[in-house]
C-alpha cells in the first residue's frame, strides 16, 4: 500500500537548514548506477519527510542529476 508523496511535496515548503550534508547523502545514494535504493530513517520530527520534499522539489526544477529529475515517490504505509 502506498500513497503519492510527489503531490503532497508540492504543497510542502522544505527547509533544509544544517540538512544539506544529508541531502547531498541521498542525491548521490539515488544517483548510483547499481543499488541505488535509500532508506531515510530517523525519530519523529526529525526532518525526513522535509528532505524528501525537498529532493521533489529540486527534481522538478531540474536542480539535481539528469537521471533524477521529474522523479515520482511514493510512500510506503
Amino acid at each position: 500500500y502506498t500513497s503519492d508523496f510527489s503531490y503532497r511535496a508540492y504543497r510542502l515548503r522544505p527547509i533544509l537548514t544544517g540538512r544539506e550534508k544529508e541531502f547531498t547523502e541521498l542525491i548521490s545514494g539515488l544517483s548510483k548506477p547499481d543499488s541505488n535504493n535509500v532508506l531515510i530513517i530517523g525519530d519523529v520530527g526529525s526532518g525526513r519527510e522535509n528532505l524528501v520534499a525537498a529532493l521533489i522539489q529540486e527534481s522538478s526544477a531540474n536542480k539535481i542529476p539528469m537521471n533524477l529529475n521529474h522523479i515520482r515517490v511514493l510512500e510506503l504505509m
